[in-house]
């Protein structure tokens, strides 16, 4: 009798093991850029999941005050943690290298800015939000990892939220600036994202589906730099050209060279166009503002980095807390644009909130040199995911250039805060989901290459 529910145990414990193993083998079946394709994984409760992370992202336009903005997706999230852990655990999710760095430098940021807090004597409302802040995008990335990790039909609907969330937020719940500008702070991030996915679409409908992608991503390109969105239009513009090259044409550096050199010709291109009128007299007043100066528009469209350059240069280890302020360095950025002739100046005077615009420089100004840290190890896998070819039968190869060049603008020149905190951790998941994850695969490129068809 014992030996019979022994071995019973036993036969229910191999085939959990078998079930895990099976999974694992079947998320390591990588298709082109090495986005897993898996039946049995994406079979495991996949429409239960795949409606959490659809309202996970469509509601994140819906928030409330408290001690700072707190969205219903931060909630959501926060519930969402310890079941998808358990969840995780039993269908044998897999912790690439990546994924763990990020993880262990996002604790190292967190302590760092603790550490700072506690040395600068931050005021509890400043510290809390800071806190909060990083701690969800912790918890974001544990929960997107676990849903989304290396699962096309996830990700494109996590994509697909964060349009709709974007659209709605603009219907229901539009912020101060989309009075003025509706499509750059109103619709234009869920508009572009649904354009990349009905570019993503085509993979599947024409053999000559590869330059209808390259002209909807030109499209929409334009289509925001006409409404005055330049960064967005851009990041359409550089993902164009991206995905236009065939798989054996550049290699990693010419990528990054390719890149270098579509930025400095979109530019010239948007500079001419501006001063011929094509986008508007608003555009060219606003142009004529930012570019009155010695660098053009390079420093007047970010003069924020100018302050936050000297406050990192003033502390470079411990940083100056969260939230910090001092009207030292707005007034010290605001003397230097004006010497340079710029018509055009920035910081806010009143509250004397060191200005950053910028994901590494924000973190670095708040939390001293392990903010930087962290952003900077997110950068560089975006260019390891960047220098990779691309099969061009990858589905969501439009979706890969897009979010990659985007997060590249975010991490140098946009702020990080509540409304880009779910975009910034999808793009990590997407472009984790692209890198390899064996270590037979890190040891021999050209073995990884030969095998998904690269070479």
């Amino acid at each position: 009798m014992i030996n019979n529910v022994a071995g019973g145990m036993n036969q229910m414990q191999l085939k959990r093991l078998d079930f895990q193993v099976r999974v694992r083998q079947s998320r390591q079946k990588n298709l082109g850029y090495g986005i897993a394709k898996s039946k049995l994984y994406e079979n495991a409760d996949s429409s239960f999941w795949s409606v959490c992370v659809f309202l996970l992202a469509a509601l994140s336009f819906f928030w409330f005050n408290y001690i700072g903005q707190v969205l219903i997706s931060d909630i959501m999230v926060i519930l969402a943690l310890p079941v998808t852990i358990v969840w995780g655990r039993h269908v044998g999710v897999s912790w690439s290298r990546e994924s763990k760095w990020v993880l262990g430098l996002g604790l190292i940021w967190l302590l760092s800015q603790m550490l700072t807090d506690w040395v600068r004597r931050s005021p509890f409302d400043d510290y809390a939000r800071e806190w909060a802040k990083i701690t969800l995008t912790l918890v974001y990335f544990i929960v997107l990892y676990i849903i989304c990790y290396k699962n096309r039909k996830r990700l494109t609907i996590a994509a697909l939220g964060i349009a709709c969330g974007d659209i709605l937020g603009y219907i229901l719940e539009p912020n101060v600036f989309a009075s003025g500008y509706p499509w750059k702070f109103g619709v234009a991030l869920g508009v572009t994202i649904l354009a990349v996915l009905l570019a993503c679409s085509l993979a599947k409908c024409w053999r000559s589906f590869l330059w209808f992608q390259v002209g909807i991503m030109i499209t929409i390109g334009l289509i925001n730099l006409y409404f005055g969105y330049r960064s967005m239009g851009g990041v359409c513009l550089v993902s164009a050209i991206l995905l236009s090259s065939r798989k054996k044409m550049f290699n990693a550096w010419m990528r990054i060279l390719v890149i270098g050199i579509a930025i400095g010709v979109i530019y010239f291109l948007y500079m001419h166009f501006v001063n011929m009128g094509y986008f508007g007299r608003a555009e060219k007043v606003e142009y004529d503002a930012q570019a009155s100066g010695k660098y053009g528009v390079l420093l007047g469209g970010r003069s924020a980095v100018l302050a936050a350059i000297q406050a990192i240069t003033a502390s470079p280890v411990i940083g100056h807390g969260s939230w910090a302020h001092n009207y030292k360095y707005v007034l010290s950025m605001n003397a230097t644009l004006s010497a340079l002739g710029y018509q055009k100046q920035g910081g806010n005077i009143q509250s004397a909130l060191i200005p950053a615009h910028s994901y590494l420089l924000g973190a670095w100004v708040h939390a001293g040199i392990m903010g930087a840290i962290f952003w900077a190890y997110v950068l560089v896998c975006v260019m390891r995911a960047l220098g990779r070819p691309i099969t061009i039968s990858e589905p969501l190869r439009p979706l890969v250039y897009f979010v990659a060049v985007y997060l590249i603008w975010n991490i140098f020149f946009s702020p990080y805060g509540a409304n880009t905190r779910l975009l910034a951790v999808f793009s990590m998941v997407l472009i984790l989901s692209c890198l390899p994850s064996e270590s037979k695969e890190r040891s021999s490129p050209r073995a990884f290459l030969h095998r998904y068809n690269f070479i």
